[in-house]
C-alpha cells in the first residue's frame, strides 16, 4: 500500500484545555470523547457506503497543554476509497461533516446557519443540490442555503446528528476548551471550540416538515369526475403512483370548461410534504401539483395552458 493511500486513513484529533494541561485526562472523559468521534465516522460511512464497514484505531501522543490522537481507519467492503455516485472516501465522510477541509456547506455550517430555525422548504437545483430554506427568518442573507443532497442525508440521519453532538459534547465541561482536526498534509488543524455545542444539540421534542419542490412528468391516471376539487391520480415515470391535488387553479379551471383529452402527459412542478416524528423517522409524505408546466401528450391539451 502507498504513502499516500495511507495518508487517506488518518485523520489527527487534538483535545486542548486546562484539563489536560499535565498530560493526563479522566478515563470516562476520554472514553466518552474518542467514542463520539469513531461513532460518527463509522455511521456517516454506514450511510454513504452501504454494505461497507468503517475499522478505526487509536494511537495517543500526550503533550503538555493537550492530547493528540491520530486515528488510523479503513472502510472495508465494496467500492474502498473510490469516489462514485453510491461510494465516498474518507476524505469526502471528513469534509461532508465539516471538520476538515472545505466542503461548500457541510453538515457542521448548515446546524450553525439554522440555529433554532426551521426548514421551510427544500427546493431541487438544476445541479443535483438543494436550496432550503428557514422558517420565520428576517435575516435575508441567511434566509436560504444551498446543500448537496448527502449533507442534507446526514442531517436528517438520527444516528449521525446524535454522534455529532456526542463526539464534541466534552467541550460542554470545565477545563476542555477546543477539539482540533487535521489530514496529516495540512499545515494547521481545524478548531471546534465550545460555542459549538449550541447549535448541535440534537432533539426529538417536535415534529419537522420539509417541503421539496422539485420537476416530474406524470400521467394522469384518474380524475374525479364531478369533482375536480378532490383528489387526483398521478402517475410519475419512477413508477411511484399516488393520490394529490390538483393545485393548478388556471390547468383545472380549462379542464372544468373543456373536458379531458386522454392519453397524455403532463410536465409539473410538484410539492413533497415530508413529516418526520420525534425521533426523526418520516412518519407521512404528502405531494400536490402546484403548476403545470407543459403537456407532453395530447396536443388538444395545449389550450389547456
Amino acid at each position: 500500500m502507498s504513502n499516500n493511500l495511507l495518508n487517506e486513513n488518518i485523520l489527527e484529533v487534538r483535545l486542548c484545555g486546562e484539563t489536560v494541561n499535565d498530560g493526563t485526562i479522566p478515563i470516562s472523559d476520554y472514553i466518552e470523547y474518542l467514542n463520539g468521534i469513531s461513532n460518527l465516522c463509522k455511521c456517516t460511512n454506514a450511510l454513504l457506503n452501504p454494505g461497507t464497514n468503517l475499522e478505526v484505531r487509536i494511537d495517543a501522543n500526550i503533550k503538555k497543554g493537550s492530547i493528540i490522537n491520530t486515528l488510523s481507519m479503513l472502510i472495508q467492503g465494496v467500492g474502498l476509497f473510490t469516489n462514485t455516485q453510491t461510494s465516498y472516501s474518507l476524505n469526502d465522510i471528513f469534509n461532508m461533516l465539516g471538520i476538515v477541509g472545505k466542503y461548500g456547506t457541510s453538515l457542521i455550517s448548515l446546524l450553525k446557519l439554522k440555529k433554532d430555525k426551521k426548514i421551510k422548504s427544500v427546493i431541487e437545483l438544476s445541479d443535483e443540490k438543494l436550496k432550503l430554506e428557514f422558517e420565520g427568518n428576517g435575516d435575508i442573507d441567511n434566509a436560504y442555503v444551498t446543500v448537496s443532497k448527502e449533507v442534507m442525508r446526514l442531517y436528517n440521519d438520527k444516528s449521525i446528528r446524535e454522534n455529532l453532538e456526542k463526539s464534541v459534547n466534552i467541550l460542554s465541561k470545565d477545563g476542555y476548551d477546543s477539539i482540533g482536526f487535521k489530514r496529516p498534509n495540512a499545515k494547521e488543524y481545524n478548531y471546534i471550540d465550545k460555542n459549538i455545542t449550541k447549535y448541535l444539540n440534537y432533539t426529538s421534542s417536535t415534529e419537522e416538515v420539509i417541503d421539496n419542490l422539485y420537476e416530474a412528468i406524470v400521467e394522469i391516471e384518474n380524475v374525479p369526475p364531478t369533482k375536480l376539487d378532490n383528489k387526483w391520480r398521478f402517475k410519475e415515470q419512477t413508477g411511484d403512483s399516488y393520490w394529490a391535488y390538483m393545485n393548478d387553479s388556471d390547468f383545472k379551471n380549462n379542464v372544468k370548461q373543456n373536458g379531458l383529452f386522454p392519453p397524455f402527459l403532463l410536465k409539473v412542478i410538484i410539492r413533497k410534504c415530508e413529516i418526520f416524528d420525534e425521533n426523526n423517522n418520516l412518519t407521512k409524505i404528502d405531494k400536490e401539483i402546484i403548476k403545470v408546466i407543459d403537456v407532453l401528450q395530447n396536443p388538444e391539451q395545449k389550450k389547456f395552458l
